[in-house]
């Protein structure tokens, strides 16, 4: 039936109360998403978990750089912003990177901002990248993940590198009178690093 004879039938008083019911309910079905989750699949496929499930694949592959990654999420991240940490992970934004990134940023940690954004863009790319690659976990599928919200973002590449001011000459003393006090393997390894460059 098209909707010009479904109104001509509604006017003539041809449909009945239960007919408009059934059509109400068809209606709100094609305006609801096919994908709504529920409250207990929003818990479980939130941001955090995103993350958690890629720092687990980190682990897996046997990378130490999955401690490091766990560290920063958690301190910039899910303590610092937790409405965000627990959205679920489909509906982050690249705004809500963004005032992650910034956040972390004015707090003088550069570095680690670009370190945060990158590890944020792997997990939303493995999670996009596994229905095409066999070998990622088949957990990340559970995210429905369509698109990456961190690939719209920018690093800044002044972040990149590492601080090169060179110590004064009183600093440089004040370090060699403190590792030359130090026993061990741990001294002699310090003065070596000094003594070829730093």
């Amino acid at each position: 039936l098209t909707p010009r004879t479904l109104q001509r039938w509604r006017q003539a008083g041809a449909i009945t109360a239960d007919a408009r019911r059934r059509e109400h309910r068809a209606a709100a079905a094609v305006r609801t998403p096919a994908n709504r989750l529920s409250q207990a699949e929003r818990a479980t496929r939130t941001l955090a978990g995103l993350f958690e499930t890629y720092v687990g694949h980190l682990r897996s592959q046997g990378r130490r750089s999955h401690a490091d990654a766990a560290n920063i999420f958690r301190n910039h991240v899910a303590e610092a912003w937790p409405k965000i940490a627990e959205k679920p992970a489909a509906e982050v934004r690249s705004d809500d990177i963004l005032d992650i990134l910034r956040r972390v940023i004015e707090r003088g940690h550069g570095r680690t901002a670009n370190k945060l954004r990158a590890c944020l863009r792997a997990a939303y790319q493995c999670a996009i990248d596994v229905r095409a690659v066999a070998t990622l976990p088949v957990a990340f599928r559970a995210f429905q993940i369509e698109s990456n919200p961190v690939a719209n973002t920018k690093r800044d590449p002044a972040f990149d590198t590492a601080d090169k001011r060179p110590m004064s000459a009183e600093e440089l003393s004040a370090y060699w009178a403190f590792i030359k006090r130090s026993d061990g393997p741990r001294g002699a390894f310090l003065r070596l690093h000094l003594l070829t460059g730093g």
